[in-house]
């Protein structure tokens, strides 16, 4: 759900990839038909641009900007195409900047940062069991600040000998470096 600033209220239905704005007293007003396969997961309303930002977790795996005065219309996305299984700019499954996943949650501070939080893994009512979230944080420019990974509450890896113990694999990551690893790679390709 997210709320605009003339105090309409916009629902994404995932299963139907549509987005359908309401008025305050519950009329309906705009559908969005995203496109073919395209399952919107998260809404924000961003004031500043006067935008609708939409989290895909079809297969493009971004965010989509839409412009909703008069006819929504789409304005233009964010992230890399694809996410994290493109394979175009970088290895498919490698996980960095701009290569979401599962985009359950975006919002934006006072200063304009943008916070993208993804489950990438897992995914069933008890996300502490079989999957970790992710939260990136940009700047106003959209350049990576910093981003959290957390990792499978009962996750377990085990080293990978022919590098030594610097690669570590557990059911679905790929983990590399000490003190409790840096997130390299998921190998679910849904």
């Amino acid at each position: 759900l997210a709320l605009d600033g003339a105090g309409n209220i916009w629902v994404a239905q995932k299963s139907a990839g549509t987005i359908v704005e309401f008025t305050p007293a519950g009329s309906p007003l705009n559908t969005i038909q995203m496109p073919a396969g395209s399952q919107p997961s998260a809404l924000y309303y961003d004031a500043s641009s006067g935008q609708l930002m939409v989290g895909d977790e079809g297969p493009d795996m971004n965010i989509k900007l839409y412009n909703i005065s008069g006819t929504p219309t789409l304005a233009g996305t964010f992230g890399i195409q694809g996410g994290y299984l493109d394979a175009t700019q970088g290895v498919k499954g490698q996980v960095g900047d701009k290569r979401f996943t599962r985009i359950v949650g975006i919002g934006k501070d006072s200063a304009g940062n943008l916070y993208v939080l993804n489950n990438p893994w897992g995914g069933s009512w008890d996300m502490g069991r079989n999957g970790g979230t992710d939260l990136h944080a940009y700047n106003s420019a959209g350049n990576l600040q910093w981003k959290l990974q957390s990792l499978n509450f009962e996750g377990v890896a085990a080293p990978d000998p022919s590098t030594d113990g610097a690669n570590f694999y557990s059911d679905t990551n790929i983990y590399t470096g000490t003190a409790g690893g840096t997130f390299v790679a998921n190998t679910v390709d849904p």
